[in-house]
């Protein structure tokens, strides 16, 4: 048996191959380039950027507890006038409000330790 196929020609396969290694090895060569151009910030960089994050974060912290004073003062002044006008109402209110904080907590509470005894058991 004599085969039709001259040795000299390569396999589609073989070079599909090696083409697709010859692509693979670009591509990381261009992402170690990429690498090798991004510097680390230096040190000073860093602080400042960190001194500029702080200084954001806290510009947040007082928008945000302004907003909440703010709404604070809404309410305290809705419930004083509320008490002034009925006080009945008033006293309803306060004992709703007081009667959902209790269950609130109870209801955590017992999830909670439900969670924590759940958790040791496994």
């Amino acid at each position: 048996m004599t085969r039709d196929k001259n040795p000299v020609q390569a396999d589609p396969q073989l070079l599909q191959d090696q083409e697709l290694t010859q692509k693979l090895l670009n591509s990381w060569n261009q992402l170690d380039q990429l690498n090798e151009r991004t510097p680390m910030p230096s040190e000073e960089d860093m602080f400042q950027m960190l001194v500029h994050h702080k200084r954001r974060l806290k510009h947040k912290l007082w928008k945000e507890l302004a907003w909440l004073w703010i709404l604070a003062a809404f309410v305290i002044a809705g419930s004083l006038i509320l008490m002034h006008r009925e006080l009945i109402l008033y006293i309803g209110i306060q004992i709703a409000l007081g009667i959902g904080a209790a269950g609130y907590l109870i209801l955590t509470s017992f999830y909670r330790k439900k969670e924590m005894r759940g958790s040791t058991s496994e």
